[in-house]
């Protein structure tokens, strides 16, 4: 089930290797052929009518459910008889497991946040798993990102995603600038970035983040694979650190194009 509305989630499902699996999904491609004139949300909404037929829940013909799908005249903007449609399908089809005794064809529908994906552009799940039961879907539908990191935020953050330095990139990444402080770690942290080569491929990945990182970070040259960390901003350093040296942002990459 999808998270913000009653619909069925047609991008991401599992399918067993057997021919009564391949039949099932080369039919619902052909209702690539039977789309009706309005709205009907494409594959998204042939899933319903396919799953309830699937297992005889309603006939191929003279069906309800079928006669609201093939009706549907209204466009986008007017999503009432859509909505129609599939409350129709999903008061045959709720969650739970179905099987076709002739075919021996079968399928389960998943309980709403209860699967590997979800609409999580409108959730409040942490990709760390800090949703019910401590753990959250591996997927998250629906996401977009602008390229603008004022609008992305929240996005970048919550998925732990970065934005890459448009020019010159594998020429930065492979750049090991000189550290601007030896033996020394951020006081405060603003952010991990992962295990990184080089502190150049540092900089490039903590250039973007100029909102909530300053122009220092720490990268470990004895041990890259405990990740680069940029520092907040007015941060003060702390000495005494063996296997830490902060580097500077601006000068990795202004060393590297010059």
């Amino acid at each position: 089930e999808r998270t913000w509305n009653t619909e069925i989630a047609a991008g991401n499902y599992l399918v067993t290797n057997s021919e009564a699996a391949r039949s099932f999904l080369v039919r619902w491609a052909q209702y690539e052929k039977e789309i009706p004139p309005g709205f009907s949300s494409a594959d998204n909404g042939a899933i319903h009518l396919h799953l309830i037929r699937s297992v005889n829940l309603e006939p191929e013909k003279n069906g309800t459910c079928g006669q609201k799908y093939y009706s549907l005249t209204e466009p986008v903007t007017n999503l009432d008889p859509y909505y129609d449609f599939v409350d129709c399908t999903r008061k045959l089809a709720k969650p739970g497991v179905y099987t076709n005794d002739e075919s021996s064809f079968s399928f389960r529908i998943l309980k709403r946040d209860t699967a590997w994906v979800m609409d999580g552009v409108y959730d409040s799940y942490e990709k760390d798993g800090s949703g019910p039961g401590g753990f959250g879907p591996v997927f998250h539908h629906g996401v977009k990102l602008t390229g603008k990191n004022d609008e992305d935020l929240d996005s970048l953050l919550k998925y732990g995603l970065q934005l890459n330095l448009p020019e010159d990139t594998a020429k930065v990444s492979s750049n090991s600038c000189e550290p601007i402080l030896k033996t020394a770690e951020c006081g405060e942290e603003a952010r991990g970035f992962g295990p990184m080569l080089t502190p150049g491929e540092c900089a490039v990945n903590i250039y973007k983040w100029k909102e909530i990182c300053s122009d220092s970070f720490m990268f470990s040259e004895s041990y890259p694979e405990w990740g680069c960390r940029c520092c907040v901003e007015g941060d003060t350093p702390e000495k005494g650190a063996e296997l830490w040296s902060l580097y500077s942002v601006s000068d990795c990459i202004d060393n590297a194009l010059v």
